[in-house]
């Protein structure tokens, strides 16, 4: 589809935002998909469910517009309020360093850690092409130093899953709901998982409700 058809819809969409007829907007939105980038179109839909107040799918949505690295101040402003709500649970809120440390790491956007490995690899590999880096193993060291932040990414990536909870979900000491029932984790709420078994995914953080939850009361990004 044209341009032209892709500029109407975007408009459409904005002039039932400032309307306050948010559900249509997102409607639109909605059949817009395919025609916007889709860093554009998570942030938009994201944007209007936030305003509706649908904690759940304005997280999930606005979180996809993070991992697809779209770039606009709006969105980490909108993730900040949504953040700073009392009920919404986030590992970056966490008492524990560790899950304190994984939440802020893997917020980091990828083109910075892109910009920051390649720029440090760089200064190593010009320092050994000058000879200004003699000792061969400083310089091994240092161009191992230089790619950490990837493999640090690409590791936890590997071995936690980061999924935000769409509509309130109950936490319970097993993977059935014949388990003990340990609450609800509020919508909007951002959790990393660990162990999956017959559609039930087991919560790693927030500590406090560590358990099993069911597979379609979260959003993966």
């Amino acid at each position: 589809m044209s341009d032209t058809s892709t500029t109407k819809g975007l408009k459409a969409s904005q002039q039932l935002y400032i309307e306050g007829d948010f559900d249509q907007a997102i409607e639109k939105t909605l059949e817009s998909k395919d025609e916007l980038d889709q860093g554009l179109f998570h942030y938009n839909l994201g944007s209007l469910y936030l305003k509706k107040g649908s904690y759940g799918p304005a997280r999930y949505h606005l979180e996809k517009a993070k991992k697809s690295d779209f770039s606009y101040p709006m969105l980490w402003n909108n993730l900040s309020f949504l953040n700073s709500q009392r009920e919404v649970l986030d590992p970056t809120k966490s008492p524990f360093l560790k899950e304190k440390l994984i939440g802020h790491y893997m917020d980091l956007p990828s083109v910075l850690l892109t910009v920051v490995v390649a720029l440090s690899l760089a200064t190593t590999l010009l320092a050994i092409r000058f000879r200004r880096l003699k000792n061969y193993w400083l310089a091994a060291l240092l161009i191992i130093v230089s790619v950490s932040p990837w493999a640090v990414r690409l590791a936890l990536d590997r071995n936690y899953k980061f999924a935000v909870v769409i509509k309130g979900a109950r936490v319970f000491e097993g993977p059935s709901k014949i388990f003990q029932d340990f609450g609800q984790i509020p919508e909007g709420s951002r959790v990393i998982v660990g162990k999956y078994h017959d559609k039930w995914y087991y919560i790693l953080s927030p500590s406090d409700f560590s358990g099993w939850v069911e597979k379609s009361t979260l959003g993966f990004y």
